[in-house]
Order: structure tokens, then sequence, then C-alpha cells
């Protein structure tokens, strides 16, 4: 910063400026602020959020509006794009700001890998998810995680998922104990009649239907 009065403002771009007011905000009143684009903001506002009223909000985009929401949720009164985030931008936005969820219209549009990685993180989503679209993988890894998710399947749905024993006691994703202590018992499941009875165990345990 020494160097201020070296320096030829009006040569700086909008990346140029996120960068420097990023790293030393006292340089503002320097700044051409039609220079930066909506990435240049979205960046820029979420490490210095304190320039929201010098931003043309109108110049960022769908992805810059995930991006930047997922730092500062407090702009979202100010997004009018809701309907320019695509399936993917909305799953990794709701998984770090799920409070946002109302806003989502897109549901519909949610592919495989969407609903995986959201319901991963934020469970809380499983009624809004079309279970069909899920790989069987993606659904055994997602039961062995979060076990009161099986009251989405019925026991035939569980059967036909290829390999869900020998899954659950390999997969490292099953962290919390009481997953593991639930599902560990599948691995040496043989029967049909087997996993019925295991199954009705965990839903006393959670209170659901099967």
């Amino acid at each position: 910063p020494q160097f201020a009065d070296k320096c030829d403002w009006k040569k700086l771009d909008g990346e140029d400026w996120q960068v420097l007011l990023g790293n030393q905000p006292k340089f503002a009143d320097k700044c051409d602020w039609k220079k930066l684009d909506g990435d240049d903001w979205r960046r820029l506002l979420s490490y210095q959020p304190q320039f929201a009223d010098k931003c043309d909000w109108k110049k960022l985009d769908g992805e810059d509006w995930r991006r930047l929401l997922s730092y500062q949720p407090q702009f979202a009164d100010k997004c009018n794009k809701w309907d320019e985030l695509n399936s993917y931008e909305w799953s990794s936005l709701l998984i770090k700001q799920p409070q946002l969820a109302d806003k989502c219209d897109s549901w519909d549009e949610f592919d495989s890998e969407d609903w995986s990685l959201l319901l991963s993180k934020q469970p809380q989503f499983a009624d809004k998810c079309n279970w069909s679209k899920l790989y069987s993988f993606q659904q055994k890894t997602l039961i062995t995680k979060h076990p009161q998710l099986i009251k989405y399947f019925t026991v035939s749905d569980i059967a036909e998922i290829p390999e869900t024993y020998n899954c659950v006691n390999r997969n490292k994703s099953a962290g919390a104990s009481v997953n593991t202590g639930l599902v560990r018992g599948w691995c040496r499941l043989e029967k049909i009649s087997d996993l019925i009875k295991e199954l009705e165990h965990i839903a006393e345990i959670y209170r659901i239907q099967l």
C-alpha cells in the first residue's frame, strides 16, 4: 500500500479492483465501480460485504448468486434471478444454506448426482426427491449414512438394490455409530425374511412405516 501514490488507477480493470479491495478495502474511494462484472462482485462481496451498496446486482448471473449466497446469505433479498440457477447450483447452494429452499422451484430438474450430493448433507429434503432417479449405489450409500431414509423405500425396493448387504460394512461414510450399529448386520443377511426383520427393527427405532 505504500506505493499507492505511484499507481495509475485508471489502468486497473474489474478483476484488479476486486483483488485489491479484497485485501486493501481502504482504497475504495479510488475505484471505478462500473468496471466490476458479476464474477468480480461475487468475489469481492464474499470477503468484503460492506461494499454491497456499490453493487450493480443486475450483473450477477445464476452461478454468481450461488457462490455469493453460499457465503453471504444475507443478500438473498437482492436476488431476482432464482430461476437462472440450474439444478447443480441449487443443490450446491442448499447444502450450505438450506434455509433458502423456499426459493427453489427446480426440484423436478434435479438429477441423480444433485440428489445424492444434497441428501448426503441435508437429508431433510428427502420428501422432495424422486428416488427413481438415483442409481442403486447412490441409494444404498444414502441409506447407509442416513438409515431414517429407509421410510422412502418398500421392502422389495431394498431387496432389489444390488449388493446392499455387502456395501454397508465397506462404506466408510457410515460414520455415526448408530448408523453402523443398525446396518452392520445387513452384511450377514442371506434370506429376504431376515432382511424384513432387520428393516422392521430399524423402523421401530425410528418410528417409521415401511
